[in-house]
């Protein structure tokens, strides 16, 4: 009978035991369910500011090669206007080669003779 009590306080204590581990067991697991809940909502965010960030990023890559697109065409624009010029002032030359010298000495030349002809 003593040896049975003996068993029976041993389970008891040993029962005693586990449900300690268990309530301590339980307690963890309540604690990392915290943690994984406040982790998984970092990571949420994390997520929705990394798509914010991408999606700025590809307006404005768009939007970059817009403007180079741009800058392309005005440069090109630029070139055809200067090439438009030079062309434009060797035909110039071409069909006046004095330019506005021969002007200016007709000028000279017909005023001279209007000169000549109030005297006379």
């Amino acid at each position: 009978m003593v040896k049975l009590e003996k068993n029976i306080q041993n389970a008891t204590r040993q029962l005693a035991s586990y449900e300690a581990q268990q309530k301590g067991l339980e307690d963890s697991l309540k604690n990392l369910n915290k943690q994984y809940e406040k982790q998984k909502k970092e990571l949420d965010e994390l997520v929705d500011k990394t798509n914010e960030t991408t999606e700025k990023t590809i307006k404005a890559s768009e939007a970059y090669k817009k403007q180079q697109i741009r800058l392309n065409e005005t440069a090109t624009a630029i070139a055809k206007a200067k090439s438009e010029t030079k062309k434009l002032q060797d035909e110039m030359d071409k069909l006046n080669p004095k330019g506005i010298q021969r002007i200016v000495s007709f000028n000279n030349k017909l005023s001279e003779k209007i000169k000549s002809s109030r005297k006379s």
